[in-house]
């Protein structure tokens, strides 16, 4: 929805918050694979719908990369099992440094906690 309305206008920054939410443990948003599965059917035809070549491939294979980590953190925070796997696919998928380094540390403590 956020990317659609993107494409109407400009956003403006608002520092007040305007809502709350809950993710309950059993709603859509705290099952990784069914996040992933949405994301593939909006990245092609929204996120890089702009985008040709190497540039359209590149960006692509970086949002997956930060989906995959954002997969991870869901499966860490509901105790699935698939933590480790989705934060090593997420390194896979763009492996650069230079690309939300952050994951390198998350990936870390995932295998720390895989191992235990």
């Amino acid at each position: 929805m956020w990317v659609r309305l993107r494409q109407l206008g400009e956003f403006e920054a608002v520092t007040d918050p305007l809502t709350d939410y809950y993710v309950h443990p059993s709603s859509l948003s705290a099952n990784p694979a069914t996040m992933l599965l949405a994301l593939d059917r909006i990245i092609d035809t929204t996120l890089v719908a702009d985008l040709r070549g190497f540039d359209r491939w590149a960006w692509r294979r970086r949002i997956l990369a930060t989906q995959l980590c954002s997969a991870g953190l869901i499966a860490r925070d509901n105790g699935l099992k698939s933590e480790l796997r989705y934060m090593f696919r997420s390194l896979c998928a763009w492996p650069s440094p230079l690309w939300e380094p952050r994951r390198f540390a998350m990936f870390a403590v995932s295998a720390r906690n895989t191992l235990r």
